[in-house]
């Protein structure tokens, strides 16, 4: 009879070890993944703060660069002023053009003087390359938003550099100097943007769905599966938009989907 009861203890002390185990490993498990989906979530945070950060940066400099056309429009007035002469008689007195039927200018279309400040000023840049490649960054990717390129999924780099009329070797040194290394790089960037806005509208509309009270007969909708969305924001496949929201935010878009909040 002692035998039976010590073999209940111990098969009894197996299972709540077996138990206390198995909790443990839920229990870790558990831990891994809520840090893991924190750590997702503040790369995902950083990387939102990081562009708006940039586009503040480039209005800034897009406004600085517009002052510096304004100044330069002004001096070129001054010196074109400052640089005309006017032929005169041997009396001293002006000669009027629509009286004689002449003009100031010689017959080459020069100056007296024989040089052309203006012309030469014109030739003249002060405008910092860096500057004006960070402009022409933001000129592109405005193009491509305003012009919605993103959303047709066999758009080229002979339509990309059409927004901005650059060949297709300066564009893929914008794209470079500029952290992006293909045209579908940066085209992927705004479809992911697309399809994480499309999530949203989904969560957001699952969420009103509930709210709704039991009586209420909700219209029936398509459910609309991850393909949908990679095709309405402008990927050529499904498996495109898994590889840029891999490679964008080091998540799949199953990870990305849970991330999102509304």
């Amino acid at each position: 009879m002692e035998d039976v009861n010590n073999s209940g203890l111990i098969i009894l002390l197996i299972i709540a070890v077996a138990f206390f185990v198995l909790w443990a490993l839920f229990l870790i498990k558990y831990l891994c993944a809520r840090g893991s989906m924190r750590t997702k979530n503040r790369k995902l945070f950083a990387l939102v703060k990081e562009k708006d950060e940039r586009d503040t940066i480039m209005w800034d400099q897009e406004n600085e660069l517009r002052k510096n056309k304004e100044l330069i429009a002004g001096l070129k007035a001054e010196l074109k002023a400052a640089t005309r002469i006017v032929p005169t008689q041997e009396s001293g007195q002006p000669i009027d053009p629509s009286a004689s039927g002449q003009s100031s200018a010689s017959p080459e279309g020069q100056t007296p003087t024989g040089d052309n400040p203006s012309a030469a000023w014109d030739e003249f840049s002060v405008i910092d390359p860096d500057l004006e490649e960070r402009i022409m960054m933001h000129d592109l990717e405005d193009a491509i938003v305003s012009s919605q390129l993103f959303l047709n999924p066999s758009a080229t780099k002979d339509d990309v550099a059409a927004l901005i009329k650059v060949e297709k070797k300066r564009l893929d040194t914008l794209l470079k100097n500029n952290g992006e290394v293909t045209v579908n790089d940066l085209l992927g960037k705004y479809r992911l943007e697309e399809a994480i806005a499309k999530i949203r509208e989904l969560k957001l509309d699952a969420k009103k769905k509930k709210e709704k009270d039991a009586t209420e007969e909700a219209e029936p909708k398509k459910e609309v599966t991850i393909e949908d969305i990679a095709k309405g924001a402008g990927f050529p496949s499904m498996r495109a938009m898994k590889k840029a929201a891999k490679q964008r935010y080091g998540m799949n878009i199953h990870e990305l989907r849970k991330v999102i909040k509304i």
